[in-house]
């Protein structure tokens, strides 16, 4: 079965927020054991998908989660956890196209499922795509993790996994600069997967802002402090003035790519095992090579 405990915390937390969130409208809570269940259900999914799992996956977050972008927040958090759960394993090219019972095809089906939900919701019920608006924080890193996972190239699950991201394109469940930027950073995180010899060139793009708008100020990131402790470094932060950083969505300036290139070169430096431990290297208190 499918490790669906990335985390005993992170599993009860999951199940209490489901529960216990009360939105507007005044929805009922979900009782413990339907959100019990469905994670069982979702398990059983991941670890071999048919089309009775799939569509009792789906019909739950559409009935349960959907009507809430609190619980579609908490259920992203979740999905994105779960993922990571999943270690990719050296494996033989699979024969099946669909390989609906690979191990590293985890990372895909929990994927697929996404894409199904989004897809119902969005042309086969009148809420016009809300779900694509509240999850789409989520879909990058979801489409990184299974493509991560995908170590063969040609296999089926690179085939599927092809098949998911232009399903995004045609339905068009996000903006063009969004799709795209999501798709280029998949054909990295794949070629990183597959050993590719030619390291792949970072696209780094900036979000929209940096950190969500419905979460608490206490846990916003901590960057989203820096300007108030650079404005007045001597007074309390005003915790009511704690928003999230607003960003120009888009490609980032040449500048500050080149600071983070640089920094990560640093990095791969410092922490290169296969440096001749001979080799007289020190730092200073920034932790900058001397």
């Amino acid at each position: 079965m499918a490790n669906t405990n990335p985390g005993n915390l992170t599993v009860a937390t999951t199940l209490l927020k489901l529960h216990f969130a009360q939105p507007a409208g005044h929805l009922n809570s979900i009782e413990r054991d339907k959100t019990r269940g469905f994670l069982a259900r979702l398990a059983e999914c991941i670890d071999h998908s048919t089309r009775a799992r799939i569509q009792f996956c789906k019909t739950w977050i559409l009935d349960h989660v959907v009507i809430s972008s609190t619980r579609v927040d908490h259920l992203g958090r979740y999905l994105v956890a779960l993922s990571q759960s999943f270690e990719p394993i050296p494996e033989q090219p699979d024969t099946k196209w669909g390989s609906d019972c690979t191990v590293n095809g985890r990372r895909l089906r929990l994927l697929f499922i996404v894409y199904d939900t989004l897809h119902h919701d969005k042309f086969h019920t009148g809420s016009r795509g809300s779900f694509a608006t509240d999850i789409q924080q989520y879909i990058p890193a979801l489409v990184k993790l299974a493509a991560s996972a995908i170590l063969v190239k040609g296999s089926g699950l690179e085939e599927k996994f092809f098949s998911v991201l232009r399903g995004f394109e045609r339905s068009h469940f996000w903006g063009i600069n969004f799709t795209l930027s999501t798709r280029d950073e998949a054909h990295t995180a794949l070629a990183l997967a597959q050993n590719s010899e030619q390291k792949p060139k970072v696209q780094y793009t900036l979000p929209q802002r940096h950190g969500d708008t419905k979460t608490a100020w206490y846990n916003l990131p901590v960057g989203n402090t820096l300007h108030h402790l650079l404005r007045n470094p001597d007074e309390p932060i005003p915790v009511n003035a704690l928003r999230p950083v607003n960003f120009q969505a888009g490609p980032a300036d040449p500048e500050l790519v080149r600071d983070v290139d640089n920094f990560m070169e640093d990095v791969e430096r410092m922490y290169n095992h296969e440096r001749d431990e001979e080799e007289a290297v020190d730092f200073d208190e920034l932790g900058q090579e001397i």
